[in-house]
């Protein structure tokens, strides 16, 4: 609602001085019309002169003219009733996504449960999974030193052969033998 200066100084409680000073300094906005008067919404006044307007209206009584606009906004109207079912369709677009998204979240968890028994599975495969460990890791121990034991055997009987040689030589023999070794290459 539009009213004029006089009558936007008696609803806010000030002087005309007042409100044209506010006008000039660009505190309270203001409509010129085609015959150059000034119109200022009522809820403009209820911004800036709030406290005011409200000590005025307990003093004088005399708010008829304004007095609608609290009823407009106390009661629920046409517009209460968009933004309501606005919000029901808002409440119902939420809950549906969390539907959607708890659903995505049971999903990734399945294929993660699944990806890792692939995964123990594809281990199980490249892991010698036998019971018996330790029979298996004794008959490689027995192989070991089956193994050992022959080297030592062989050279045991390397150096025997060898000490055989070197008595079965004579003194000449092996004082010059490494001559005639010298004489082959």
């Amino acid at each position: 609602m539009k009213v004029s200066p006089t009558e936007a100084a008696d609803i806010a409680g000030v002087t005309r001085k007042t409100l044209y000073a506010d006008m000039n300094k660009g505190h309270l906005s203001f409509e010129v019309t085609d015959k150059k008067k000034r119109l200022i919404q009522v809820a403009e006044l209820e911004r800036v002169y709030g406290k005011e307007m409200s000590q005025h209206r307990g003093s004088e009584g005399n708010t008829r003219k304004w007095a609608n606009t609290d009823n407009a906004n106390n009661n629920p109207g046409p517009d209460n009733g968009v933004l309501l079912e606005k919000l029901e369709n808002l409440e119902r677009e939420r809950l549906r996504e969390r539907e959607q998204l708890t659903d995505q979240i049971d999903h990734l968890r399945e294929m993660l449960k699944n990806e890792q028994d692939e995964r123990k599975k594809m281990t199980g495969l490249l892991t010698d999974q036998r019971q018996d460990k330790e029979s298996r890791g004794g008959e490689q121990d027995k192989k070991l030193l089956a193994l050992e034991a022959t080297v030592e055997e062989l050279k045991k009987q390397n150096r025997r052969i060898l000490s055989e040689v070197q008595r079965k030589r004579g003194f000449f023999s092996r004082l010059f033998g490494g001559s005639q070794k010298l004489k082959k290459a």
